[in-house]
């Protein structure tokens, strides 16, 4: 995002963007930093790790309805 600073000078302003991997309990360190170097990793590639996380749990969500348990069922 670009802000102005004044009459003519501009100034970036990026954000960090910070993930959670999980609870220390939960999820061991080992895990916690190969998810870590998951998330780096598809980020040199181009590919925002927010959205693919946002992408599984949309996908999962479709296939939890009612509708597609029942249509399973029967």
């Amino acid at each position: 995002m670009i802000k102005k600073h004044s009459a003519n000078v501009k100034r970036f302003v990026a954000f960090k963007v910070t993930r959670i991997m999980g609870v220390y309990p939960v999820i061991c360190l080992k895990d916690a930093r190969d998810r870590r170097d998951e998330a780096k990793k598809q980020l040199a590639n181009g590919i925002d790790p927010a959205m693919v996380r946002k992408s599984q749990k949309h996908q999962h969500s479709k296939s939890n309805t009612f509708e597609a348990v029942t249509r399973e069922w029967c």
